[in-house]
């Protein structure tokens, strides 16, 4: 028997839940899980990209995408969320400058005014076994802010994030080819070209925007990080880095792309609809616990005989115990509990069922 406050998206059998419940994921800089309540099926998707970093000089980096969609889930399946990290802003120290978190490409930076901005992460949304083939919606990130190597006093743009081709870094006033370009739906951004410099740029690819990194071997270095997304953009070489592409998969409808839209980091916000009545969705036949009320230990005959786990939930739906049944009657204690109603809750591969007890 496990004591845990993990919460638990089950639902008593009496309570009525009519109205939408949205849940929100900002930028933690690692991943987030998500469980799929019982008897949701579909879920509302608004996920943001995040934005690129901007130049020490202060040429901006493009904005992040959004997409919105409907998600096809399955209940009690576990979503990875990714959120995305803004570009790291240009220091005028010599140095990388980070890409953000989940696939902004990073920067790079010295003493003289040539440095660019990291690119932005994308948010995205996972199912097993959540590798990066395995991402059903994707909300590019913006590239970094970058100068143009012809003249430092331009200051050029990233590309923005988002939309299936994401946009190119700004291009330059002058003849210069720096600028990385925007990533597509089957490919990373291509690297800017510009050849007065050795250049250690890197085109975008799945996931992963590419670095921006022109070398002068005379302290005039610089380079802007392309965004992340489904497919990154291209690192800026003296110039802005591209953006990197938003993505939905092909069975998710109601689908709209929007490029450029978000500052800063990303986020990404589910709305569902929860049950309405968990009665009219599971059989509580199946369950019988007794004596009940009780005062120490109660019975719980599941009617299972395979292994399967018991949960005792109280009024917040908030887990307490977590036992693991090998048989059809398992007995749990209650002593520790102070009195009150509880519900027991047990979950199989297929099945949702839910009984409310009472702790004298």
């Amino acid at each position: 028997m496990k004591k845990t406050s993990t919460l638990l998206f089950l639902f008593a059998s009496a309570v009525a839940v009519a109205q939408q419940t949205s849940t929100t994921f900002n930028y933690t800089g690692s991943v987030q899980t998500f469980v799929v309540p019982a008897c949701v099926t579909t879920i509302d998707v608004d996920a943001y990209g995040a934005a690129g970093g901007k130049s020490f000089t202060n040429a901006m980096g493009g904005l992040g995408g959004r997409v919105q969609c409907t998600l096809p889930v399955t209940p009690g399946e576990t979503l990875q969320i990714f959120v995305g990290g803004a570009g790291g802003n240009g220091d005028n120290q010599t140095g990388q400058n980070a890409g953000g978190f989940n696939g902004g490409g990073h920067g790079w930076d010295d003493t003289d005014p040539w440095g660019g901005g990291g690119g932005g992460g994308a948010s995205d949304i996972r199912k097993t076994p959540y590798t990066l083939a395995d991402r059903w919606v994707v909300a590019g990130g913006g590239g970094g802010g970058g100068i143009d190597g012809c003249n430092s006093a331009n200051l050029l743009t990233g590309g923005a994030g988002g939309g299936l081709i994401a946009g190119n870094g700004a291009p330059s006033p002058n003849s210069c080819v720096g600028s990385g370009q925007g990533g597509t739906q089957n490919a990373g951004g291509a690297k800017g070209q510009y050849t007065a410099c050795t250049n250690f740029s890197s085109d975008g690819s799945l996931g992963q925007g590419g670095d921006g990194y022109g070398d002068c071997s005379n302290s005039d270095d610089g380079g802007s990080g392309g965004g992340g997304g489904y497919y990154g953009g291209g690192g800026g070489n003296f110039g802005a880095g591209g953006g990197g592409s938003s993505y939905t998969d092909g069975s998710c409808p109601n689908v709209i792309h929007t490029q450029g839209v978000q500052n800063g980091d990303g986020m990404v916000v589910l709305t569902y609809s929860p049950c309405t009545n968990v009665e009219e969705l599971f059989s509580v036949n199946d369950l019988q616990v007794f004596p009940n009320p009780a005062k120490d230990v109660i019975t719980v005959k599941t009617g299972i005989i395979k292994e399967t786990e018991i949960h005792v939930l109280n009024l917040l739906g908030e887990k307490i115990y977590t036992v693991n049944a090998h048989s059809n009657y398992t007995q749990i204690s209650l002593g520790d509990l102070p009195q009150g109603i509880y519900f027991i809750s047990v979950i199989t591969a297929n099945k949702v069922v839910t009984k409310k007890i009472i702790k004298q």
